[in-house]
């Protein structure tokens, strides 16, 4: 409802018209969806005028702050807010795929995250993540700020859609240090040079954006300066492959195979067609096909969203839960359970398959009466757990 009536507004201001919205729910095809409220050319002495307020700005940009160890958390994420504004706004003015992160913390993991939607459906989107880190660091410093980083990017399980860039100029010290950056390249993370050319651009930019010239987003869109920006041209070169929006495609077959425990560090790899290149992504095993035996999988990012399970008594709905929480566990993925009726409480007990497969599991109730009110939640060392 909102984004029709957000097309609507759009269509007022941009054929200077007020007319009033008659219907909601399904919009006439003749009715554009979402136009863009952008000015699509501006004359040569307009575009004069930005060209030299863009180079005065860029002469007297600070490029010394931005570099200070002490400062990078409260000034890199406003210029990479920014720059990736001005990035999504040259994109054509028209593409709401692109988004970023909001404003960070005062102490922030990352210093800005550029999204774009792939499906919908699933909320499938690929990640532009960005972290400065001085060079002043010392050690500790910069280890504990590069873990924080790549937690905060989700680059730990090698997913495709998820990539992860330092900048920093000078070269990485500390034996540790050293290491898991080499470690993190077959990640999708990398090391970029933070350049006094670029900080300039994005200073620019970001006093530009402020001024909120009304066509400013024209002259963007011609002269294209945060697409010169190297760390984003660097960063934005693996977008083509990696981010072209598509139907997620349907988890591929495998023979059956006896089924082996999957390590969390490696989860099942799932061949998924993203655009033009193929792709790797973690996935789940939900169960098997009755008659050929076959693995019934699931990408891993499907859970995104919420799932309901909706079944008759005895037909299995505790046992998919339970298969669900398993997977995810053996992914590295954790899960918080709020298990009133106990079906899950001893999920982690050894031995929990013997006793399922062999004799009748029996579980204790607790006492008719009690002197205070309790809610049992399962054994512990062979004793009712009261709290």
């Amino acid at each position: 409802m909102l984004i029709e009536i957000d097309a609507h507004v759009r269509d007022c201001l941009l054929n200077n018209q007020v007319r009033e919205l008659k219907h909601l729910g399904e919009p006439p095809s003749s009715e554009p969806s979402a136009a863009a409220l952008v000015p699509t050319s501006i004359t040569d002495d307009v575009t004069k005028q930005f060209d030299e307020r863009f180079s005065e700005l860029k002469d007297e940009a600070d490029v010394v702050t931005p570099l200070d160890p002490d400062r990078e958390d409260s000034v890199v994420p406003g210029l990479l807010s920014a720059g990736l504004t001005a990035w999504i706004i040259e994109q054509g003015g028209t593409d709401e795929t692109f988004n970023q992160d909001g404003p960070p913390s005062a102490k922030p993991a990352l210093h800005a995250r550029l999204r774009r939607t792939l499906n919908e459906g699933t909320e499938d989107q690929a990640h532009w993540s960005f972290r400065a880190i001085s060079a002043r660091h010392h050690g500790v410093a910069a280890l504990h700020r590069i873990k924080r980083a790549v937690t905060a990017a989700g680059v730990e399980y090698q997913v495709p859609k998820r990539r992860l860039y330092f900048l920093r100029n000078g070269a990485w010290t500390g034996a540790k240090t050293s290491s898991l950056i080499e470690e993190l390249k077959s990640k999708n993370t990398t090391t970029l040079a933070f350049e006094e050319s670029d900080l300039r651009a994005l200073a620019a930019l970001k006093v530009m954006l402020g001024e909120a010239a009304v066509d400013l987003p024209a002259w963007l869109m011609q002269r294209q300066p945060a697409s010169e920006i190297q760390i984003f041209r660097q960063a934005m070169a693996v977008q083509s492959g990696a981010s072209t929006p598509s139907k997620a495609a349907e988890p591929t077959s495998a023979p059956y195979e006896q089924r082996t425990e999957a390590s969390p560090k490696e989860p099942t790899p799932l061949r998924q067609t993203t655009g033009e290149s193929q792709q790797t992504v973690p996935t789940l095993t939900v169960g098997h096909d009755y008659t050929t035996g076959v693995p019934v999988r699931l990408a891993l990012e499907s859970l995104r969203k919420h799932v309901a399970i909706f079944a008759g008594s005895g037909s299995g709905k505790t046992v998919l839960i339970r298969r669900l929480v398993e997977e995810c566990a053996l992914q590295g993925v954790s899960a918080i359970v709020l298990d009133p009726n106990n079906d899950l409480a001893r999920l982690g007990d050894p031995g929990r398959r013997r006793r399922r497969h062999g004799a009748a599991a029996t579980r204790r109730k607790p006492p008719a009466t009690s002197p205070a009110p309790r809610s049992w939640c399962g054994r512990r060392g062979g004793k009712l757990d009261d709290r």
